[in-house]
């Protein structure tokens, strides 16, 4: 069980979320287009040994509007430093996928004095040469990426929960997720239409958004001062097999490991075995009192 809890913060009027658990303080930062309670089995498995709590991205906020030509992945690091000084819930260990992980990284950067350490999921490390180019590029012939262009097609609008779990259960990116976390997904990435119907809880704009604005990390993740654990998925195709050796190579004190047979969506794929391995790393970090099972 999850209790939710509404927060103002400089950027508007954020909400988060807190399990009913005992033990050191863990963030868990989701990805993009996934609300936060679309990963209740992953965060149950890290509930059993931590008091989890997570910031909701700010495109599933109250009245957030659209997406400024200022918003990038930093805003997202931005919003959790700041959340984490509103709430006075800090240190943390940081647990971050995708976006999340990025906006975790960057959070940890500028502010390491609120993390103890971090666990970064699929971290989404684009080339440099990739970044230099597409920073290049004028927005509107961003938004002609494949997986932008994507993302803007995807349908807004749905009549029911079930027609909305149906049809992603067909979907490639969807084939390995249970049946509990899609419907997980079905009752939280949809809310109430005022015109009618459901909408896509997290709006496709600042999804397609996100895919927009890649930001350059590598001089953030050469910065970071804590422990660091990084897990890539085998069958993911997000982190290109050069990222991953420049990560190594970057920084030999990180625990870097490769999930076999599972893709991007790995805490949703394989909540239980993603979630054992964070749990015992951080074990052997002696971050936690709890003997992992």
């Amino acid at each position: 069980m999850m209790n939710v809890h509404a927060i103002q913060l400089q950027s508007g009027n954020a909400h988060w979320y807190e399990t009913h658990s005992a033990g050191p303080l863990l963030h868990f930062y989701h990805a993009n287009g996934f609300p936060f309670r679309t990963y209740t089995e992953f965060v149950t498995e890290l509930a059993a040994d931590f008091q989890v709590i997570g910031l909701a991205h700010r495109a599933t906020w109250k009245n957030i509007g659209l997406p400024s030509s200022k918003t990038g992945w930093m805003s997202y690091a931005d919003d959790l430093i700041d959340f984490l000084d509103a709430s006075g819930r800090h240190p943390v260990i940081g647990v971050g996928h995708s976006l999340g992980a990025i906006g975790t990284l960057l959070a940890a950067s500028k502010r390491p004095d609120l993390f103890r350490a971090l666990v970064l999921i699929e971290p989404i490390l684009f080339s440099t040469a990739f970044l230099l180019a597409a920073r290049s590029m004028p927005f509107r012939v961003r938004r002609l990426f494949p997986l932008v262009r994507k993302t803007l097609e995807r349908r807004e609008h749905w009549e029911s929960v079930q027609s909305f779990v149906e049809f992603h259960r067909g979907k490639r990116l969807f084939s390995r997720l249970s049946g509990t976390v899609l419907d997980d997904y079905g009752a939280h990435g949809l809310v109430p239409d005022p015109d009618g119907g459901l909408r896509l809880a997290f709006p496709r704009i600042w999804e397609a958004h996100v895919f927009s604005t890649p930001p350059h990390v590598w001089g953030h993740l050469k910065s970071l001062r804590m422990p660091v654990l990084g897990i890539r998925a085998a069958a993911s195709d997000l982190i290109p097999a050069a990222s991953w050796d420049k990560w190594r190579r970057l920084r030999k004190q990180d625990e870097c490991v490769v999930l076999p047979g599972i893709g991007h969506m790995a805490p949703l794929e394989a909540p239980r075995k993603t979630a054992d391995i964070i749990l015992k790393w951080l074990h052997s970090r002696q971050l936690t009192g709890i003997q992992p099972g």
